[in-house]
């Protein structure tokens, strides 16, 4: 019987190994005196936990956004859960570098150069924010170990009301979501009770606006706290995973998850709320313009390509604020690239007029004016105010309104109350 562990990030004693030869042949070429002293194996020991904590610290550092971070702050649940995540045998590499890598395997997955893999993808742009740091074995692991625990639900937790020949894949999805959102109890082979607790919603940093890892599956899968971004992102994964058919759907600064069975049909479910919304409540609920509705930008199924678009455009946003909009041609190319195969992406829109907008800042510098009219004589305003309002004019045109976090925060609680909670569909 399986005993899930939340999440276990575990460090590679190969790169140390590695280090400590280097460091050997480096002391060949150049005797050390007497008093040096030399190493014993529990200094070694000692020396490989110090490297341990110290990764710990650089990764629950930029996890929770604080540079004094201590591990008296860090439960031994969630040092234990860090750990394994963290790959000792890579290098950390410059933002930059690591920046282009993700790009270039997100790209090779729309050319076709690479298999698509929401997973690989997912993995790939919070890799890039933690500079190659992150072991995609034991990010696979959490989620088989989630998929696992979700068929032993299944398999004691049948649908006595559902009685359409895909019942196994709708007891699944269901499963899935008991696991993401309740508590679930396991008696072992020794008749030891195992207890696997929920994600839970985080109030505190719901957008990632404090720190952008808020928004992570692997900030999720840590600490057990995540968002609407992060906890749809690890059901689709699951559900990929044990092959039950899902999709993500958009509505604005928000995922849910879409899918169809034989008796009910098409049917949402709400991973922050635990809730299955009706598609009239949320159109009736006057958060989503019906300009958006209409258009398909928001509230329709994402295919695989688009899926990968999304993966880009959170890669943007992770880069601008690891860098701190230093550098908007890396943000301006994987937006580009995102609205070639989804043209409709109204948030992508948006960041690329917002990008574009950073650049006109030296121009206002240079000609002392804020005015665009005024900027628009000088020819190297011209094209980039043009393009920039084009990139507005559409958004808007596709339904994109900007949504404050209070009302965010209302729409989810009026969701919530309207849905029928833990209602099986």
């Amino acid at each position: 019987m399986l005993l899930f562990i939340s999440c276990s990030f575990f460090l590679d004693e190969k790169r140390t190994k590695k280090s400590r030869k280097s460091n050997a042949s480096t002391r060949r070429a150049s005797p050390p005196p007497r008093w040096i002293f030399r190493p014993t194996h529990s200094f070694q020991v000692e020396k490989q936990a110090l490297i341990k904590k110290l990764g710990l610290l650089l990764f629950f550092s930029l996890l929770m956004g604080s540079s004094t971070i201590t591990f008296a702050q860090v439960t031994p649940e969630q040092e234990a859960a860090a750990a394994f995540f963290l790959d000792e045998t890579r290098s950390l590499q410059a933002t930059d570098l690591a920046y282009e890598i993700a790009f270039e395997q997100l790209q090779q997955m729309l050319q076709g150069q690479q298999p698509y893999s929401l997973k690989k993808a997912i993995f790939t742009v919070e890799n890039a924010f933690f500079q190659q740091q992150l072991s995609y074995p034991r990010f696979e692991e959490v989620i088989a170990q989630l998929a696992h625990l979700a068929q032993l639900y299944a398999a004691v937790n049948d649908l006595p009301q559902y009685k359409a020949k895909d019942k196994e894949e709708v007891t699944l999805a269901s499963a899935i979501l008991q696991v993401m959102t309740d508590t679930v109890t396991i008696v072992d082979a020794r008749e030891r009770k195992l207890q696997h607790l929920p994600y839970r919603y985080d109030f505190e940093d719901f957008w990632g606006e404090q720190q952008w890892v808020s928004t992570f599956v692997t900030k999720l899968m840590t600490l057990k706290t995540g968002n609407c971004h992060s906890l749809p992102l690890l059901y689709k994964l699951v559900a990929d995973e044990l092959g039950v058919e899902t999709f993500l759907a958009r509505a604005p600064n928000h995922l849910y998850i879409k899918r169809r069975s034989l008796q009910d049909g098409w049917y949402n479910t709400e991973l922050t709320s635990a809730s299955f919304p009706m598609d009239g409540w949320l159109s009736a609920s006057g958060y989503i313009h019906m300009d958006a509705i209409r258009n398909g930008t928001y509230m329709d199924t994402l295919s695989p390509t688009q899926n990968i678009a999304l993966c880009l455009v959170d890669l943007a946003n992770g880069y601008q604020r690891k860098n701190h909009n230093s550098d908007p041609s890396f943000v301006l190319k994987c937006v580009d690239l995102a609205l070639t195969y989804y043209p409709n992406y109204a948030e992508a829109m948006v960041l690329k007029a917002n990008t574009l907008q950073t650049q006109l800042k030296p121009l206002i510098e240079k000609y002392k004016t804020q005015d665009l009219k005024e900027l628009r004589k000088y020819p190297e305003a011209q094209s980039l105010i043009a393009t920039m309002e084009a990139c507005y004019v559409k958004a808007y045109r596709l339904g994109y309104r900007n949504v404050s976090q209070p009302m965010y925060f209302a729409w989810l609680e009026e969701m919530a109350k309207a849905a029928t909670i833990n209602q099986k569909p």
